[in-house]
């Protein structure tokens, strides 16, 4: 599967009057391009309401001063990856999980390095699917996280 690139997913997707997607992995792609295209996307609140839960858009903006690259936190790396690829995903109930591999080519620090990451999703009473959590697996240069508990420490 070819990476599309943020504007792509966009213009493929239904068009909606609120924000969330009406599939998961249109959300988890949506994310994974913004953060592969765009500089701190997190600073983007229109960016952030549309894909991300309220709960985890509410950690983003509480550890925002402690954060000037986010890029580097959602890669959960020094540098970011250069490729992305959706590998899996998972719908159960409300609840979804959309798995992709990051690869380094080129990478002055981790040239042929591979990782997974899964990206969890719920859906509102609405029908619309928003990001929950981002969880790195374990691999190469990097342990397991969740986005999530990274945010939640650097606020305490």
């Amino acid at each position: 599967m070819r990476s599309r690139s943020i504007n792509e997913i966009w213009d493929s997707i239904e068009k909606r009057p609120n924000d969330g997607f009406s599939d998961p992995c249109e959300a988890a792609d949506y994310l994974v391009a913004g953060i592969f295209e765009k500089e701190n996307i997190l600073n983007n609140t229109e960016w952030r309401s549309k894909v991300l839960s309220k709960e985890l858009e509410g950690f983003v903006i509480k550890s925002a001063p402690r954060n000037s690259r986010w890029n580097k936190a959602l890669h959960n790396a020094w540098e970011p990856a250069t490729h992305y690829t959706r590998i899996a995903s998972r719908r159960i109930d409300r609840n979804a999980m959309v798995t992709y591999r990051y690869d380094w080519r080129g990478s002055k620090n981790y040239d042929g390095t591979k990782r997974l990451t899964t990206i969890f999703l719920s859906q509102n009473r609405q029908g619309r699917w928003f990001v929950d959590d981002i969880y790195t697996h374990d691999a190469d240069y990097s342990q397991t996280s969740s986005f999530s508990t990274v945010l939640q420490e650097q606020t305490k």
